[in-house]
């Protein structure tokens, strides 16, 4: 996989699309499990099973109630589990019938969220940090969680934001700013798109078409990460796009090891370009860490370099044009308390510190220099670094 990070102020026109995948480490449930969640939900608010029954249980009465579809029949002599319930067809069913109004679906994944508490995993810090160095231009994603806007703002990136498809007229082909497109909309959005329908909808939407259309033409690379393409709507989008501006570099980074745990069409949209890759059995924090380390990026900013964070915000409120006394005080007496944090990291003696060591060791590897890597090891080991004196002489 190759990037190129464009001259200043430039946007690199790489465009990622992330998909449930990448949330997974952050406590954010698939759709599997959200399909599981639901069917908890659902059943004990008609009181058809309680909290300690098992999820089979739970499905079982629903559909006896004629609440869910019918399972898809198992083969003979093959029981009816957790493992052969189709979660995926249960999830469709759940929104087609039980959360159909924009307050429950609302509530449903706020909830899901608030489970999380708030966390953020590599994958999502990673591609914040991506953007903020100008390789990645627009990150597609069909997640509710906002974690890819998170992961901008803590890298100091805001992005423009278009929440569904209705604003999709925000997107340019080429920005020259940052984009985030939250195809189904974020936990915040009035109507989010989760219905089989409003999701197959997208598909057939002007705006959809029009928006990839214009992002494909512009394309240098596009990465397709944690997203399993079984959604026909965006697949069909993704698919047009590609056989207009064929040939494009494309990338299909999947976590399951099989290429038939896809939706139908990921194998139609590889095979509008020659220079399509598919890689299986890929962890996405794993992936994000390599491809960092590959582009000499190294470890996000808001985990290698954390008290930046501070002094941005301190900078930027300093250079407004505030009169008042007491707030600049305030600003004042947060400047001299950065400084006294840096003063005090600066003393820490890392480099007569074992862990010191091996975190430096480990951050020049993050950030793929391996030869300052090696020569690292080789000094805190005492062996000659070639090039330098004997360190043991």
């Amino acid at each position: 996989m190759r990037f190129v990070r464009p001259p200043e102020p430039e946007l690199g026109q790489t465009i990622f699309l992330v998909g449930a995948g990448c949330s997974v480490t952050a406590g954010i449930p698939g759709a599997t499990s959200i399909a599981r969640h639901m069917v908890r939900q659902v059943a004990g608010r008609f009181e058809l099973c309680s909290s300690d029954d098992d999820i089979v249980v739970c499905y079982q009465a629903l559909v006896a109630d004629g609440q869910l579809d019918p399972p898809v029949p198992v083969a003979t002599g093959v029981a009816l589990t957790d493992s052969t319930i189709d979660w995926y067809r249960v999830y469709d069913d759940m929104f087609r019938r039980h959360y159909t109004a924009p307050d429950d679906v609302r509530k449903l994944f706020a909830g899901l969220v608030k489970e999380a508490n708030g966390a953020i995993n590599w994958a999502h810090l990673c591609l914040g940090e991506l953007v903020k160095q100008r390789f990645v231009s627009t990150v597609l994603t069909t997640n509710f969680d906002q974690l890819v806007l998170s992961g901008m703002m803590r890298a100091g990136v805001l992005p423009v934001v278009c929440d569904g498809v209705e604003s999709l007229n925000r997107i340019a082909g080429a920005p020259e700013h940052a984009q985030l497109v939250e195809l189904h909309g974020s936990r915040h959005t009035y109507l989010l798109r989760n219905s089989p329908e409003d999701v197959a909808a997208v598909g057939t939407d002007p705006q959809a078409s029009a928006a990839v259309q214009k992002l494909f033409q512009h394309a240098q690379a596009f990465v397709v990460v944690g997203y399993g393409g079984r959604e026909d709507g965006i697949m069909d989008l993704l698919i047009q796009a590609a056989k207009a501006y064929d040939n494009k570099p494309i990338f299909w980074v999947s976590h399951s090891s099989k290429p038939d745990a896809l939706g139908n069409k990921v194998l139609d949209f590889l095979a509008t370009s020659r220079n399509a890759r598919l890689l299986l059995g890929q962890d996405a924090d794993r992936f994000f860490l390599d491809l960092s380390r590959l582009l000499k990026v190294g470890a996000p900013s808001a985990i290698a370099r954390p008290i930046e964070m501070i002094a941005r915000v301190i900078r930027d409120l300093s250079a407004s044009e505030i009169t008042d006394g007491d707030i600049r005080a305030e600003i004042a007496t947060a400047g001299v308390v950065l400084q006294r944090i840096r003063e005090a990291a600066d003393a820490i003696p890392l480099a007569q510190d074992v862990d010191g060591i091996i975190g430096q060791i480990r951050e020049l590897r993050l950030a793929g220099r391996h030869a300052d890597a090696y020569a690292a090891a080789r000094r805190a080991l005492g062996l000659t670094v070639p090039g330098e004196p004997d360190a043991a002489a």
